[in-house]
């Protein structure tokens, strides 16, 4: 299997990577929801990870760990943002879970904002019920990384994003028009 630091681009501040790096955050969001929900199968998916081949260990994930609604979310982002089936299918694969993960370098004020959007988003794809204890853990790392380029971003306004982000989820049931409603809560963050 390829190195995880090498195909991220860890330490190179190249922001060629930064694509990578943006679905693999998503990616990994989904995949630590599910350890925490149901810590079997980290064992599972790093066995496949391990001992299968890329394709392998990609489809085992896709069809046994990540629902269908998780899975369509990230192969929507993998085509607006231009990702090569390739690199997705290594991603999908699991290599982001074999290192340190690593948010974009290069990306300006906004890119962080739409991603930090795109996370909170993808709670909303989480099954729920079953992974309400997970969800707790994935809002601190959501929140982390939010102050990690907006200091001043606060919890009134992290209940805020997640307020707005749930009434664009119920506008735009349509998950094709992930942009408009990025835009929809952008303006009313405002």
């Amino acid at each position: 299997m390829e190195n995880c630091e090498l195909f991220l681009g860890i330490g190179t501040g190249n922001p060629f990577y930064d694509k990578r790096r943006h679905l693999n955050m998503i990616f990994v969001e989904f995949m630590s929801s599910h350890a925490i929900a149901r810590p079997a199968s980290s064992n599972l998916v790093m066995y496949h990870i391990m001992h299968d081949s890329v394709e392998d260990a990609a489809l085992f994930i896709c069809n046994d760990i990540l629902t269908e609604e998780e899975h369509d979310f990230l192969n929507l982002l993998r085509e607006r943002y231009d990702v090569p089936d390739d690199d997705f299918m290594k991603i999908m694969g699991g290599i982001g879970l074999l290192g340190e993960n690593r948010t974009p370098c290069g990306y300006s004020y906004e890119e962080n904002y739409r991603l930090l959007i795109q996370m909170v988003t993808a709670r909303f794809f989480m099954p729920q019920s079953e992974f309400e204890i997970s969800l707790k853990t994935i809002n601190t790392s959501i929140y982390s990384f939010a102050k990690s380029f907006d200091n001043s971003f606060d919890l009134r306004e992290f209940q805020k994003l997640y307020d707005v982000t749930s009434d664009a989820v119920l506008k735009y049931e349509n998950s094709l028009l992930i942009k408009d409603m990025e835009d929809y809560i952008i303006d009313r963050m405002r």
